[in-house]
């Protein structure tokens, strides 16, 4: 019976899985530099609280001005969803609002549109605590930084975490750091100064990313890790798959096992590396005990692979996926949609075939197409 389960479980993977003006450029005035800023009462600004962009605030480019805190997160709980948040000590700061994000301020802090708001003056080349627009705050070029003891400064292509180029000193010193237009540098504890304008280089093309073929561990990693957590979450149900092992296929090895009669797992690995290269958790639910074991199933995948995933982001991932809820009555519907997600290097997918009643759930690596993951003959 489970010879031909495994049998019926392969051939139904197969089917289902294979388809502003700028500062002056000689900066030579050394005037004593001030964090103190004097925002108009008549300019329009917002303060504490939590707004959500594209309804309480309009979608654009703001600052930040004042002591305390800011955060833009992709979600209102905050926490893993969180883009960028910074404390601010009388200085300023940009925040960039994109629709359907939230934007928290805390504190005494007053965020303006960028274009009205009032700016600390660094024109004379003198950069004081705060975050800069090059090209707009301060002129393009080198600059010597000294930071305090717990000092920071970093230059980001935007005003997120693209980091050009970022520096913590616990002990203080001083840096160096160039910035050209449109990029922004932003200093804590500390001060910067104009050196000097750097020329122009020709751009080089920026190297493109190695496509992410593998899912960064090996077939014995994943088998212990998965062991570990069916044992952290549902001992209760006695699934252990110590004793799975690698078969050896033509162009890649594969490995399977069957927690029940109606769900299995069957995964494959390189043949030079031994990584893991994409899973698939395969099943025929009939009733509600072979769908609950399905989606644990699933969610011991996800816990292995991405554990920075908690239980919470795990099962909207599912409802995401379409997983067991607002399923297409026939396979030729499905071809038509698309359920896929991915978290960091890790692609999820689902397929439903109704006509077989299966239900199937891959985890591959980030640029590895699914019809690559069935194993060889």
């Amino acid at each position: 019976m489970k010879k031909f389960l495994t049998a019926l479980l392969l051939l139904s993977f197969v089917l289902t899985g294979c388809g502003g003006e700028k500062t002056a450029d000689n900066p030579a005035t050394k005037a004593e530099q001030t964090n103190e800023v004097s925002p108009s009462d008549n300019e329009k600004f917002f303060a504490n609280g939590q707004f959500k962009v594209g309804t309480d605030l309009p979608v654009g480019e703001y600052l930040a001005v004042g002591t305390g805190y800011v955060e833009v997160a992709t979600s209102p709980e905050g926490g893993n969803s969180i883009v960028v948040n910074d404390n601010i000590v009388s200085a300023q700061r940009y925040v960039t609002a994109q629709a359907g994000e939230y934007v928290k301020l805390q504190g005494d802090i007053k965020l303006y549109p960028a274009s009205s708001a009032p700016k600390i003056d660094a024109s004379n080349g003198k950069i004081p605590t705060g975050q800069f627009k090059c090209g707009t705050d301060i002129t393009a070029g080198e600059y010597k930084i000294t930071l305090d003891k717990d000092g920071y400064f970093a230059v980001t292509k935007t005003t997120g975490r693209d980091f050009v180029k970022n520096q913590f000193a616990p002990e203080g010193g001083s840096f160096y750091a160039t910035v050209v237009d449109g990029q922004f540098l932003q200093i804590k504890n500390g001060t910067g100064e104009f050196v000097g304008a750097v020329q122009p280089q020709t751009a080089q093309p920026a190297p493109q990313p190695a496509k992410v073929l593998n899912l960064g561990m090996t077939f014995g990693q994943f088998r212990d890790a998965l062991n570990a957590n069916i044992a952290t979450y549902i001992p209760e149900f006695g699934w252990d798959v110590s004793a799975m092992n690698l078969m050896v296929g033509n162009q890649q090895d594969v490995f399977l096992h069957q927690f029940t009669d109606r769900i299995a797992i069957l995964g494959t690995t390189e043949k030079s590396s031994g990584l893991v290269r994409g899973i698939v958790v395969m099943s025929l639910p009939q009733n509600q005990n072979d769908y609950d074991g399905a989606l644990l199933a699933y969610s011991l995948v996800m816990a292995t692979l991405s554990p920075q995933i908690g239980y919470g982001e795990r099962s909207q991932l599912c409802s995401e996926l379409r997983i067991f809820s607002d399923l297409p009555d026939t396979y030729a519907e499905l071809k038509k949609q698309s359920y896929s997600i991915l978290r960091g290097n890790v692609k999820y997918s689902s397929a439903f075939n109704a006509e077989k009643g299966a239900f199937h759930f891959f985890a591959t690596a980030k640029d590895l197409p699914l019809s690559t993951i069935v194993p060889s003959k």
